[in-house]
């Protein structure tokens, strides 16, 4: 199925509840990320028919990796080329703090994207998310120092209407 796609910036004014758009992209893929798409859909529907045991752990001769390295997917290039350039603009009239996205966007390399901008990301988070505090405790002596404190809890309640 065919359609348009566009990326839209807008500012926010919280206290009015106004949105005023300040730059539309249409998004085309390129034939790589068509291709790239289409694969990980086939695998993710081969992944459903088959169930197979992995072995434990992670693959043998794979390194450690940074997880603050910046590698942006297509996706996020395009958004951060577009919302770079308008920071520059903007920044010169206006604060801008925090960076709202679709909870699509909910993972670490958007928070970078954000991070890398000086913003700060509002978005929902992934359901296999957790916050922990930071460890104010004293080092034990014994092995690594502590890096997390007691896990945050965020109990949804129901909403009246």
């Amino acid at each position: 199925m065919s359609g348009l796609e566009f990326f839209v910036i807008s500012l926010v004014n919280v206290a009015q509840r106004k949105a005023y758009p300040l730059a539309v992209k249409q998004t085309v893929r390129s034939e790589a990320e068509k291709k790239a798409l289409k694969g990980r859909k086939k695998k993710r529907a081969k992944k459903s028919k088959t169930t197979k045991s992995k072995p434990k752990g992670r693959k043998q001769g794979s390194l450690n990796r940074d997880k603050n390295e910046l590698n942006l997917s297509a996706e996020l290039l395009r958004i951060n080329e577009l919302l770079s350039g308008l920071l520059k603009l903007l920044r010169v009239f206006i604060k801008v703090e925090y960076l709202a996205l679709d909870g699509h966007f909910g993972h670490h390399q958007a928070v970078l994207m954000a991070r890398e901008n000086d913003l700060h990301l509002i978005s929902k988070m992934r359901k296999d998310a957790a916050l922990y505090e930071k460890y104010e405790g004293e080092y034990g002596g014994r092995g690594a120092k502590k890096k997390y404190g007691t896990r945050l809890r965020f109990d949804l309640m129901p909403i009246k209407s």
